[in-house]
């Protein structure tokens, strides 16, 4: 209050010097001063409201850091889960192929690691490219995986003698190394989809349904090559049979003469 009831002095000191009013407005400046202050709230400290503004304002500046942290969490960790990223999309394949295989505990306890080829069960690598995966008689449950389609350098693949249950995927068929499918002796139902390449063993899986698979060769383009090899040897028979008849006519034009 001192320091207010300076200024208040000196400045009317300034508009009023001369006039024989000063002491009196002085005092009336310093009333309306103290009443002022009367009125503000018993016990509340001056700068309080400040106070108050600047710790809420850190309370929402705080906010706002952790939901920054939170999302740049979730942006590092759906980044390492993208395809794009460079974990092996093998792993990544083969740990889903686990999972629809509902976890299998020697699975489970050897597929671990970065690298597929480097000791994992029941797989085996030509120069670091997954060719062999046998999984037989492993009390395997669940369904085929679809994700044994990601594995492009597939040679041949051994399911069989499991309790695999559900369709054969068709996603299969698009892996063009696949030589060797065996899924005899589960339990899969439906029917079998057409392999290129193959023809799986499914026999021991009464609910499976095969088409004619004869009939699936010829239209996929084993019927040229039949007709061509028809052509070829209807040609070679009018050839042969043309020069056999010029033959006995040329032995009976010397008889007669």
């Amino acid at each position: 209050m001192t320091d207010t009831f300076q200024r208040v002095y000196f400045r009317k000191r300034t508009e009023d010097k001369g006039n024989g009013s000063f002491a009196y407005k002085a005092e009336e400046s310093m009333l309306r001063i103290e009443e002022t202050e009367k009125s503000k709230p018993h016990g509340e400290p001056e700068g309080l409201g400040q106070q108050e503004d600047s710790k809420v304002a850190g309370l929402r500046l705080r906010r706002l850091v952790c939901i920054a942290a939170w999302f740049g969490f979730l942006a590092v960790v759906k980044a390492h889960s993208s395809p794009g990223s460079s974990t092996d999309s093998r792993v990544d394949a083969l740990l889903s192929v686990m999972g629809d295989f509902g976890y299998n505990l020697l699975l489970a306890q050897s597929w671990k690691g970065s690298d597929p080829c480097d000791y994992w069960c029941r797989i085996t690598c030509m120069e670091g490219q997954i060719e062999y995966i046998v999984l037989a008689s492993m009390n395997l449950m669940g369904r085929i995986s679809k994700r044994f389609a990601d594995l492009t350098s597939l040679y041949a693949l051994d399911l069989s003698r499991n309790l695999l249950t559900g369709t054969i995927p068709y996603e299969l068929t698009t892996v063009k190394m696949i030589r060797s499918l065996y899924l005899s002796h589960n339990q899969l139902h439906g029917r079998v989809p057409h392999f290129k390449t193959l023809i799986p063993d499914t026999k021991g899986n009464p609910e499976v349904r095969r088409d004619n698979h004869t009939l699936a060769w010829v239209l996929s383009g084993g019927f040229k090559a039949l007709a061509l090899g028809i052509l070829i040897g209807v040609g070679i028979y009018l050839f042969r049979l043309g020069k056999g008849t010029d033959h006995i006519e040329l032995v009976r034009q010397r008889i007669l003469k």
